[in-house]
């Protein structure tokens, strides 16, 4: 699901800040399975988002502490979140790129060695964004991770 950014629906888990970079950083606070929009939600999560556009940046993942899972993300219409798994790792660092191709656009992320881990990708002309999540299960598990753009 995804909700505007000053939403009161879900807990605020996480906090995002952008100056030069994006950090992305939290530790869920709340026991269990908090009820959202009616339904018991297991993993509480944040999307970050960028404007559409050829782009490229790194990824750190300073911390991944517990059960957590990481998406490459695109936004399309309606508020639709495309998302593929990505199996990011603790203390390691990743590329990334964003760039319209043949009439679609494609996020990749991508190991140092320039192994691909993760694609996404959608109709240029229907996506409205692109980014990455990142969800944590239970309480005391933590997230910290940067991620840069040119």
């Amino acid at each position: 699901m995804k909700f505007k950014a000053n939403s009161s629906e879900i807990p605020r888990e996480f906090t995002v800040t952008t100056i030069d970079k994006i950090r992305f950083y939290g530790k869920k606070r709340t026991e269990g399975a908090p009820t959202v929009r009616g339904k018991p939600v297991g993993h509480l999560g944040q999307v970050v988002l960028l404007p559409p556009g050829d782009r490229k940046g790194t990824i750190v993942l300073k911390k991944a502490f517990g059960l957590a899972r990481f998406f490459a993300v695109l936004e399309l219409p309606d508020d639709t979140l495309d998302c593929k798994d990505t199996p990011l790792k603790e203390g390691k660092s990743y590329t990334w790129t964003a760039k319209a191709e043949n009439g679609r656009t494609v996020l990749r992320i991508l190991e140092a060695d320039g192994a691909e881990i993760a694609s996404v990708n959608g109709p240029t002309d229907k996506v409205r964004g692109f980014g990455f999540a990142g969800t944590v299960r239970n309480k005391g598990n933590e997230i910290d991770m940067t991620i840069s753009y040119e």
